[in-house]
């Protein structure tokens, strides 16, 4: 494969997959065969010439923007904190705490509750008298 010299490679010349992946991350960090897969995910914008891929420095800069994870903001407290809640302390709200709401739940369904078994579940004496008979 015949190599362009560098000064000749614009950000829209069309290049071969191998080509690209060695100008556009150095170090091979990409191979071909990851910008296949970003071609065929149609993920990539490329030509496809005489059954071959080819594709630019410029789109592989657009399909690298659009993979670009922006970092994630610092959580930031909504209050200043207080002399009685030092930084890094865990603070609560002044309503019930999520036990106390379970717990009234659950009191509240026990009272709805109906008895499972039968009114009377002692059992009664036999009302026949047994007689025991002797010994022959």
């Amino acid at each position: 494969m015949k190599l362009l010299p560098p000064d000749a490679i614009t950000p829209t010349t069309p290049l071969r997959l191998e080509v690209a992946a060695q100008l556009g991350f150095p170090g091979g960090s990409m191979t071909a065969s990851s910008l296949r897969r970003l071609v065929v995910a149609q993920k990539l914008e490329h030509e496809k010439i005489a059954g071959k891929y080819f594709v630019t420095l410029s789109a592989i800069e657009q399909m690298r923007m659009s993979c670009r994870v922006p970092a994630k903001a610092p959580d930031l407290p909504s209050k200043k904190p207080e002399a009685d809640n030092p930084p890094g302390s865990s603070e609560t709200g002044n309503g019930p705490s999520a036990l106390d709401a379970m717990n009234a739940i659950a009191e509240g369904l026990k009272e709805n509750l109906q008895p499972t078994s039968s009114k009377s579940t002692t059992h009664k004496k036999p009302s026949a008298t047994v007689i025991r008979m002797g010994s022959r």
